[in-house]
This record gives C-alpha cells, structure tokens and sequence, in this order.
C-alpha cells in the first residue's frame, strides 16, 4: 500500500507512485529507475531528492509498525527496501535500532577496554625468547615513533622477508605481547551480540552494511596494535624491562637456539628471494614456492656452510650453466628446477674456489643492523659475509659468560 505523509503534488505523486508500481506479475518492480525519470521527465538527482525529501515519503513494509515505537516502517528508496526484506530485522524502524545500538556502545566500550586490561595482565618480558624481545624492543622505539600504535606485518620492517615478518607478529600476538586487530575485532563484534537483547534479534550483518556499527578499526587486517599506547606509564616500564632484557645479552641455551633458528629463516629467506628472483628471469615459472624440496634443503644447507656472498656466487654460476642448457629448448618448470639443482650441486663440487658476489644494502634487514651494531658491537657488520656456523660463534662469545 503506497501512504504519503508529505505534502505532494500531483505531479510529484505520479512519479512516485511509478517508481514503487509493483508488478503483480513477478512481484518486482514495474519499471525501471532510469524510465520513470525519461517518462516524467525527472533527472537521477532531481528524483534522488523528491524522494528523500522526507523520511516519510515511502511505503510501509505490509501496513506493520515498529513494535519498539510504533511507528510505521517506511522506507525512502528501493535499495533501502531491498536491504530490509533481504536482512533482518524486519520489525523494528531505522531510529530504534540506532537507539539500541547506542545504548549497546557503551557496554561493548567497556568490555574493550576490560580486554585491553586482560591483555596487558597477561604480559610477562621474560616469556618470548631473546630474538622476539628484540623484535619488539624495535618495533616499541623505532615504528612505534613513525607509525603510531599500529604495525602492519604487510610491510616488512624486521626482518626483510614477508613470510618470517608475519611470523613475527604472529609469535608475539600469541604471547599476548601485541594485540591483533582482526581477533579484537571479533570480540567486539561479540559483544555487540551479548550487549544487544535478544528479543530485538538484530543481524551482524545488517548492522554493518547499514552502517550502524564498524566492521573494524579501519585497518588491514594483518595489523598488529601496542596495547600500551594509551598507558604512559605502562608503556615506559615495559619499554624498560625490554631495554635491559635487550643489552644484558645474557642468553640461555635456548635463546641461543630459537635464535639460531631465526637468524637461518633470515638468510633462507635472502637466499631463496635472489634465486627465486633469477629463475624467473630465465622463465621458469611458478617459483614463488619451490616444489622441489631437495632445493629448499639444498639452500638450508649452503647457508650453514657459505656466507651469502658465496652462496650468491655458487646460484649464479648454476644459473649460467642453466642458461646456456635452455638455448633452443623448452622444458615444465618443475624438470627445470632439477635441472637447476643439479646444476648447483656440480658448481660446488667442482668449484675449488668459490667466487663471492658483492651484495647492496637491500639485503641487510633492519634486526641484522641493529642486533650486529648494538648486540654484537660491531664485531661483523651483517649476517652476508659468513656462514650460520661462523655467526652463531660470535653470537656465542659475545653473549655467554
């Protein structure tokens, strides 16, 4: 039934009448938006406007009236229909919910903040092991004074690679040492549920597409937040604790372990990046992850032998042997990387002397900056010019009593 609580003209409410005309037929609308405004001839805008220019101007969804207030449901354009039928609710009018959800704002506010609290109660320094309490001593100085509170895993400022980055958040996420926006999130999403009376039977998703509550913070939802940058104080004692954890440099066995492990990942990484890098450059396809597992252990293993530098110069030696065997032909890309490997394993073995390829500063991630320079006092400059082996010795002799 069409009700029109505006002062109309004639004029104004045969356009309206046609564009909400219902064909009984198939029960969709009669005509098309675009020939009611050619039939009277309205422009998009100007019918925009006759029809917001009430919030009564509509219809009522079956003559019903909020239960709430009781006042009839109306509606000011299709789309605004369409979401009511296709969403719940269906009963209640657009300012009840907004009254609703207000009301809910509050609790769900102070359930956030409980669970910053929770968070913050849950922090304990001497739980990540020492690679970790680096990583976030640097993420609390330096990106916490460029980027705000927020740190985004999708812009690798550790460690230099993507993959170990994430990894990284990931880590310190689950020791409750960095709060992930996405499941906190989640949780407020909950709340809104908990907080909301059921009786009222309000849908998550109507709620956002309608744009009554926020989806998220606003962030990609790979980023990472500081639960103590509201709370100087907090803040500065945690920074401290993490200061003196960082320079005492008194690691246990473990440490030395888990480090080891992450110092590896790195040069993994650095290694697999370059050769990945140069395969493409030769055609070979599909290299983003390596589907022969004897390369990736192959890389493992020169790593713990070689220097970066060396290892560099060994890839680019195969690569050329490689090169030359593809002249004029044309192989799948998986027997291409057999190829390669083998290749690579006969550069090393008939190699007595191992060129070194010159590295530029793209390859030396911020944590080997700091951690050679202020752990290490300067003993080697970045982890390029030896093997895991020789690093770890250094790491060793300078952290061990």
């Amino acid at each position: 039934m069409l009700l029109f609580l505006s002062e109309l003209s004639d004029e104004e409410i045969n356009v309206v009448s046609d564009y909400w005309k219902i064909d009984d037929a198939n029960g969709d609308f009669a005509y098309p938006i675009s020939n009611v405004s050619k039939k009277h001839g309205y422009t998009p805008s100007k019918l925009s406007k006759l029809l917001s220019r009430s919030p009564k101007v509509g219809i009522y969804e079956l003559d019903r009236c909020c239960p709430s207030c009781n006042e009839p449901i109306a509606f000011s354009s299709r789309s605004g229909l369409k979401k009511y039928i296709n969403l719940v609710p269906k009963s209640l009018c657009k300012s009840c919910i907004l009254k609703i959800v207000s009301s809910a704002s509050s609790e769900v506010n102070d359930k956030v903040e409980q669970l910053y609290d929770e968070f913050k109660e849950g922090f304990d320094i001497q739980q990540p092991p020492y690679h970790l309490k680096l990583c976030l001593y640097l993420l609390f100085t330096k990106f916490k004074a460029s980027e705000g509170s927020f740190y985004n895993s999708k812009r690798p400022v550790l460690s230099g690679s993507s993959w170990l980055e994430e990894k990284i958040y990931s880590d310190l996420s689950s020791m409750m040492l960095l709060v992930h926006v996405k499941g906190l999130d989640e949780k407020r999403l909950s709340f809104y549920e908990e907080c909301i009376p059921n009786e009222f039977q309000l849908d998550e998703n109507y709620l956002i597409s309608n744009g009554y509550i926020n989806s998220s913070l606003d962030f990609d939802e790979n980023d990472f937040l500081d639960p103590f940058h509201s709370k100087g104080e907090v803040y500065t004692d945690v920074l401290s604790q993490l200061e003196c954890a960082v320079y005492e440099k008194k690691l246990s066995v473990e440490d030395l372990k888990e480090l080891r492990f992450f110092i590896s990942d790195i040069l993994v990484r650095r290694l697999s990046y370059i050769l990945r890098k140069n395969l493409k450059r030769l055609g070979v396809e599909k290299v983003e992850k390596f589907e022969n597992k004897n390369i990736a252990s192959k890389i493992a293993d020169m790593i713990d032998k070689y220097s970066i530098h060396k290892c560099t110069g060994l890839v680019f030696k195969a690569l050329k042997k490689l090169e030359k065997y593809l002249v004029y032909k044309n192989f799948p890309h998986n027997k291409l990387q057999n190829y390669f490997l083998s290749f690579l394993n006969e550069a090393e073995n008939n190699s007595a002397k191992i060129d070194e390829v010159v590295l530029d500063k793209n390859y030396v991630s911020y944590f080997e900056r700091f951690f050679c320079i202020r752990v290490l006092d300067k003993e080697i400059l970045n982890f390029n010019y030896m093997n895991l082996k020789e690093i770890m010795a250094v790491v060793a002799n300078k952290t061990i009593d």
